[in-house]
């Protein structure tokens, strides 16, 4: 299913992809914070999202670092991610955020 994530030319295959994986849910997990580290700035916002919809907080740490990303929609995806997890370690990285000079986050 990560692999489906990784289409560039077909956002169908994409889209169910993500679905799928959401719904594994807390089984898709540890898949997923494994794929997060990819190089694919893409490939790293579609995981964050999904993270954020399963709502598992075995995810929170790897959300806190992709704040730090370059990429300023993965950076975003995971103050969204975040947001849905409401885990109190997040809350300081995200008040570190604010305080930063990136206007879009």
């Amino acid at each position: 299913m990560i692999d489906g994530l990784r289409s560039a030319d077909n956002a169908a295959l994409r889209n169910s992809a993500a679905e799928v994986l959401v719904r594994f849910g807390t089984n898709a997990v540890l898949p997923l914070l494994s794929s997060l580290g990819s190089a694919d700035q893409d490939l790293q916002k579609f995981i964050t999202d999904i993270l954020g919809e399963i709502g598992d907080r075995r995810a929170t740490p790897a959300l806190m670092r992709s704040l730090s990303q370059h990429d300023d929609n993965v950076a975003m995806a995971a103050i969204e991610a975040l947001g849905k997890l409401r885990d109190l370690r997040a809350v300081d990285p995200l008040i570190a955020v604010v305080r930063q000079d990136r206007p879009l986050l």
